[in-house]
């Protein structure tokens, strides 16, 4: 559900308005193992980690638990680990007032495996705002203002369709959108992201230690990934990346131009806030 709320400029919009409220929450000294079956079964991507006193100690993605499977060791399980043994801290908050532009400001300057912020007031946790919501904003009000070649991003991370799985990891972990366009010479494949590691990983691990030598290339890629043209409209773009649930899309001429993600849309989106300020 997109704001409906009408308002002259955008930085009436207030993070108390639009932030998630119902959000779910874990302890540090939880088992890995039982903390992801719980993410896996309630189709979640993350969860704040709080303490036994409610503060706020960071958050718990499938994606920073895909970033530590090269220092979990090959031989050991999941249920070896806790919570705080793959934690993301964060090192900011938003608070319940922060307008929108405040907002999309905290988003794009967080490291790219972090979706959502939490909404903290008095050490509280109130709920999160996410880039999803925010581009899916975007998407309603800013139609026909930007195309995706204004916005994008030229120079895509790409790995070969017959690459291993422990080069894949090296270059989810090498690339700054999380994001990697597989091709198969100048034609595009497929696509994987952080999240789709961590689904592959995460239920290969919890049968065997051994991801690296259990998953392969195609065990987590998306076959014909959706793509978008340099011309086409960016809130199209941002559309389609909340409707489908994915964090980018790789723009294709003749060949391929590059790649377009949530991040992208939200620099766009302030940089044009900031433009009618």
């Amino acid at each position: 559900m997109f704001w409906k709320k009408k308002c002259k400029t955008d930085t009436c919009k207030l993070a108390k308005d639009i932030m998630l409220k119902e959000i779910v929450t874990v302890s540090p000294d939880d088992n890995l193992l039982a903390a992801g079956k719980r993410l896996l079964d309630q189709k979640l991507s993350g969860a704040i980690v709080l303490d036994d006193k409610g503060k706020l100690l960071g958050m718990l993605n499938k994606e920073s638990f895909v970033l530590s499977l090269r220092y979990m060791g090959h031989q050991k399980s999941l249920s070896d680990f806790k919570v705080k043994d793959v934690i993301t801290k964060v090192h900011d908050t938003i608070k319940p007032d922060d307008d929108l532009l405040t907002c999309i400001k905290k988003l794009v300057e967080v490291p790219n495996r972090i979706y959502r912020l939490p909404v903290v007031d008095d050490g509280k946790v109130l709920g999160v705002v996410s880039k999803s919501f925010v581009i899916g904003i975007f998407a309603q009000d800013y139609k026909g203002k930007f195309k995706v070649c204004n916005l994008m991003d030229y120079e895509p991370n790409t790995i070969p369709d017959y690459a291993s799985f422990e080069e894949l990891i090296e270059a989810i972990n090498m690339s700054i959108e999380k994001k990697v366009i597989v091709m198969a010479g100048k034609k595009v494949v497929g696509i994987i992201s952080v999240f789709d590691v961590a689904m592959a990983a995460f239920n290969a691990k919890q049968d065997s230690p051994d991801v690296f030598g259990k998953l392969k290339l195609e065990d987590v890629m998306t076959r014909n990934p959706v793509t978008v043209r340099p011309k086409d409209d960016a809130a199209d773009a941002a559309k389609i990346m909340v409707e489908k649930r994915i964090g980018g899309l790789p723009v294709v001429g003749s060949d391929l131009e590059g790649i377009i993600t949530k991040t992208d849309i939200l620099k766009g989106y302030y940089a044009a806030i900031i433009g009618n300020a």
